[in-house]
């Protein structure tokens, strides 16, 4: 089919727009790299630092080859890399998204834990409050997974929480480790705590829902909700 030869004008002068903006890109003194950012902090020797050039544009930059010499540290988990078309190149190492927050009972600090289980720093996080907070836990070193095993769980658990049931996520507020046997676990407004199992976190929730949705108990003077047994529900009350 032969095109009109209006339409092949329009199409060959977009195509020479198109050609004349990628040599922009790559070629023109106003994408060469100019500056370079680490961890949100500029860096004056980035050409020897990261391997980078000034001669060359912003996205022709061996940054694959950087992020790889990058990762090679032990300390370095993840790397991002930002482009900027006014010359400029950000990098960021072990910038993780938290699944939950992570209370040191050692120090007091708090800490993130990410979607993998590993324990991460809070310096370069935007802060989300909907996310429940791990107590009763030591945090150990930064990027590794905490000795108790049940973090990890508990991570897979509430990110299926996440995605199935959003709202009742946000209500979680704290899961506390103290014992070895079933996790406590604090819903925001409600005064008495539930046990559940850390492998079925997200079924013993939900068998709760169904519990005062369904026969809307009397739970007055409750101090905990027992969940982990799949075939009953226990309310204690007074002091447990």
């Amino acid at each position: 089919m032969t095109l009109p030869k209006k339409v092949m004008w329009i199409l060959t002068a977009l195509t020479v727009v198109g050609v004349g903006s990628l040599t922009v890109v790559n070629y023109s003194d106003a994408c060469l790299l100019k500056e370079v950012t680490y961890n949100r902090g500029p860096v004056d020797d980035w050409q020897n630092a990261f391997g980078l050039s000034a001669e060359r544009s912003v996205v022709r930059q061996p940054v694959d080859s950087m992020a790889q010499a990058l990762l090679e540290r032990k300390s370095v988990f993840k790397v991002d890399v930002d482009y900027s078309l006014a010359g400029g190149i950000d990098i960021t190492i072990n910038d993780f998204e938290p699944a939950c927050f992570l209370l040191d009972s050692a120090s007091g600090d708090l800490y993130g834990v990410s979607h993998e289980g590993r324990v991460i720093g809070l310096r370069y996080l935007e802060f989300s409050w909907e996310h429940p907070v791990l107590t009763s836990l030591k945090a150990g070193r930064l990027h590794s997974r905490c000795e108790d095993a049940r973090v990890t769980v508990v991570v897979e658990q509430l990110k299926l929480l996440r995605r199935e049931n959003i709202d009742l996520h946000r209500l979680v507020d704290e899961i506390d480790f103290a014992k070895e046997d079933h996790l406590r676990l604090t819903i925001a407004g409600l005064p008495y705590r539930l046990k559940v199992r850390a492998e079925r976190l997200f079924d013993d929730l939900g068998r709760f829902m169904e519990f005062v949705s369904r026969f809307s108990p009397d739970m007055d003077n409750v101090r905990t909700v027992d969940l982990r047994f799949d075939e009953m529900v226990i309310c204690a009350r007074g002091k447990t």
